[in-house]
């Protein structure tokens, strides 16, 4: 059986790999990229000699595709060698890394359910996957503050200076729409009153942005 400190112990050895593996990838990219740039007019004049002007549009593309690769190998590679710190279940050997705070408040395998944490068993899966849900709740009644708020400071932008987004209306209640869909959506699914006062908010930005949009159509 595992201790909470040996469980502690691997999720921060995997956590600092992962980590620096992000940085490395992260400076991997910016300099493929800046050594890249130095030579992209080398490889235009090289794309528009073998493939025409297709080739030099289509330089940039892939000039950033090969960064790209470049970034999720360094990635998969970091990944591979944090593996080492896994946390594996003694019963079953499922890779139980990625539910290590199921693991601690169950003190169980996410896969077998069988007790690998010594101590007492604190909590039920049915327990915790309850707890987890309402914890979500709490998480999902401030997220959906984001899309009046954004639609909210949309609008105000527009009221300072109409001209902002004179080529692209929409998004004057682009914000409300996504808020009302989610989160209505989200209080006719759980019944949770706490959505309440984010479903409103977003209506009524939804209601005047729309209002903008109708009347910039009419005068267009």
């Amino acid at each position: 059986m595992y201790s909470r400190e040996a469980i502690d112990d691997l999720t921060r050895r995997r956590t600092r790999i992962m980590v620096v593996g992000l940085v490395i990838g992260i400076f991997a990219i910016a300099a493929c990229l800046a050594y890249l740039a130095y030579f992209r007019g080398t490889l235009q004049e090289l794309a528009r000699v073998r493939f025409g002007e297709i080739g030099v549009r289509a330089v940039p593309l892939v000039l950033i595709f090969l960064a790209c690769v470049l970034y999720v190998c360094v990635l998969v590679l970091a990944e591979k060698r944090s593996k080492k710190y896994a946390l594996l279940c003694p019963n079953c050997t499922a890779d139980l890394s990625r539910s290590t705070a199921r693991v601690i408040a169950t003190r169980c395998c996410a896969q077998c359910d069988v007790q690998i944490v010594r101590g007492k068993r604190i909590r039920k899966t049915e327990v915790y996957k309850r707890h987890l849900r309402l914890k979500q709740r709490r998480f999902l009644a401030h997220w959906f503050w984001t899309w009046p708020t954004l639609g909210a400071f949309t609008l105000l932008c527009y009221a300072i200076e109409p001209s902002v987004f004179s080529t692209c209306m929409p998004v004057t209640f682009l914000p409300g729409v996504i808020g009302v869909t989610a989160s209505g959506w989200t209080m006719a699914r759980t019944m949770d009153q706490r959505y309440l006062p984010q479903f409103a908010a977003s209506i009524l930005v939804f209601c005047i942005g729309a209002t903008v949009f109708w009347n910039s159509s009419l005068q267009a």
